[in-house]
């Protein structure tokens, strides 16, 4: 059984965060965590894993040299969004030219044409899951669950319909605790989440994690006055954050999973229609 892992970041702004989205607070580029971007790249490029970065478009001018440096060096870019807002909100023809704009634009500024997907927040309807087919996506990264049917399972997270792919997250059997990243692995005692990880990654044969540029600013960032549970969201754990990440690659390497970006794991197991 060959083991394979999917390290992700969305790239995005700490204003892009749902808690400060929704004040409308102006962007400060002091805080804007871009930075660590180039932060996270360097502690990959150390260990010599490939990953996948979603990037927000509204965010690019603030990361593009850290993006054409992850090109380089062999990363993935796949889009995130446009404009960091829910899609669930938009027709088909807003999403269906939103999406139009961002691949043109990262086109025009990175010099590549993006084959991957997830949606903010990990928020669609179907009617948007067919607008980023037809727009010549071959994958998503967005549901909590294996997707429907129609799909052919192809490892514990990754599925196959036709020519596209969806890579689905890791949750656990009981109370479908998510610990593929972001806040859950970030918020949660290790004790109580660090046993579910290794024990997902000694018996599956496939790991997802995703983790947002803000998670591992190690400084304070504002909270702009949020409730209490907002404010531990934006600050617990970040300063131990890639102590964490680090352990959980350690745990992969014992088990011999391959790093792969998403597009590679297509083009080296994808089957043929």
């Amino acid at each position: 059984m060959n083991k394979v892992a999917f390290i992700t970041m969305d790239v995005e702004s700490y204003y892009d965060t749902t808690c400060l989205k929704k004040k409308n607070i102006p962007s400060d580029d002091k805080y804007d965590c871009a930075e660590e971007i180039k932060k996270f790249l360097d502690f990959l490029n150390e260990r010599n894993i490939k990953a996948t970065f979603f990037v927000t478009v509204d965010f690019l001018p603030r990361c593009k040299v850290f993006l054409l440096e992850a090109i380089k060096s062999g990363h993935e870019i796949a889009l995130h969004c446009l404009h960091h807002v829910k899609v669930k909100k938009l027709s088909s023809e807003e999403f269906d030219a939103s999406v139009k704009e961002a691949k043109q634009i990262i086109k025009d500024e990175l010099g590549i044409d993006m084959v991957g997907n997830r949606f903010p927040e990990f928020v669609s309807k179907k009617k948007h899951q067919s607008v980023i087919e037809e727009d010549g996506f071959k994958y998503d990264s967005v549901r909590f669950a294996p997707s429907k049917k129609e799909y052919t399972k192809l490892n514990d997270l990754v599925y196959q319909n036709g020519k596209f792919y969806d890579f689905v997250l890791a949750r656990t059997p009981l109370f479908k605790l998510n610990i593929s990243g972001g806040g859950f692995v970030r918020l949660i005692p290790w004790k109580i989440i660090g046993p579910k990880i290794k024990r997902h990654i000694k018996k599956k044969d496939s790991y997802i994690l995703y983790i947002h540029p803000f998670e591992i600013h190690k400084g304070d960032l504002p909270n702009y006055n949020v409730n209490f549970l907002k404010k531990l969201y934006l600050k617990r754990g970040r300063d131990i954050y890639l102590n964490k990440i680090d352990q959980i690659i350690n745990w992969m390497n014992e088990e011999k999973y391959q790093f792969l970006t998403m597009s590679e794991y297509i083009e080296k197991y994808g089957r043929e229609n």
